[in-house]
C-alpha cells in the first residue's frame, strides 16, 4: 500500500512537469523525482544536444538545513566524483605512451615521502600509503581558496 501511495505521489508531482518536458526526457525526470522523494538523489541535471540545453532541472535542496530548494545554478561540493575523471585522464596518458601504471610518483613529485616506491597504479588502487587528505593541516583554508587554472596544474 505504501508503494502505491508513493507511486501516486510521485506521479502527481511529475505530472505538471510532463507538460513542460520533452517526452524523451520524461522517464529521466520521473526516475530522478522518485529518487529525490526517497532521499536517494539530490542534484542538478543538464543535458545538451550540440550547443543547446535540451533538459535542465534541479532536484532536492541546495541547503538541507535551511530547506533552500536547489536550482540548476546551485553549486555543489564535488567530493569523490573527480576520482573517475582523474583515472580516465591517466589512462588516456597511458594510451598515448606518456605514462605507465609502473611510473614512479618520484618522477613528478620527488618531495613526497616514499615517492620512489609509489607507482601510478598504486595511487589508482588507493594503496600508496599516502595519508588521507582529511588529515592534511590547514586543508579547509587551502580548499576554499579560489585558484587560477595555472595554479592548480602546477601545485
Amino acid at each position: 500500500m505504501k508503494k502505491l501511495v508513493l507511486a501516486f505521489f510521485i506521479f502527481t508531482i511529475t505530472a505538471t512537469a510532463f507538460g513542460q518536458t520533452d517526452p524523451k526526457f520524461r522517464k529521466i525526470d520521473s526516475l530522478l523525482n522518485y529518487f529525490t522523494a526517497n532521499k536517494k538523489f539530490m542534484g542538478s541535471v543538464s543535458i545538451r544536444e550540440k550547443d543547446k540545453v535540451v533538459f535542465e532541472k534541479a532536484y532536492g535542496f541546495a541547503d538541507v538545513a535551511a530547506k533552500t530548494k536547489a536550482t540548476p545554478a546551485t553549486k555543489y561540493k564535488i567530493g569523490s566524483i573527480t576520482k573517475m575523471f582523474t583515472a580516465a585522464m591517466i589512462f588516456q596518458l597511458i594510451e598515448e605512451k606518456r605514462l605507465t601504471l609502473d611510473t614512479k610518483l618520484s618522477e613528478y613529485y620527488p618531495q613526497i615521502k616514499n615517492s620512489e616506491k609509489i607507482t601510478i597504479g598504486s595511487l589508482l588502487n588507493y594503496k600508496s600509503g599516502i595519508t588521507t587528505i582529511l588529515k592534511i593541516p590547514n586543508l579547509k583554508r587551502s580548499v576554499i581558496k579560489r585558484r587560477q587554472k595555472k595554479e592548480c596544474l602546477t601545485e
